[in-house]
């Protein structure tokens, strides 16, 4: 988790030299964990909008279980 947290400073500190402003802007920000939750959503429904139309209809309906296929592939 150290790495990870490191990680996150060297990013913070690069924002600090070229927009630090935005980065004051961000210390204001009280709820990361529900921010970052809507994020990871924006991510995932960006990475379905490539799927055909009636495979999302499917999904929709229930006909195709997607966390199940995602699950079967990663265990591939």
């Amino acid at each position: 988790m150290q790495h990870k947290t490191q990680q996150l400073k060297d990013y913070l500190n690069g924002m600090k030299r070229n927009n630090r402003l935005a980065l004051e802007k961000l210390d204001t920000i009280g709820n990361w964990p529900e921010l970052i939750r809507r994020e990871v959503e924006r991510r995932a429904i960006h990475a379905i909008e490539i799927l055909p139309d009636d495979l999302i209809m499917a999904i929709a309906k229930g006909e195709v279980n997607i966390q199940r296929a995602i699950r079967e592939v990663l265990a591939d």
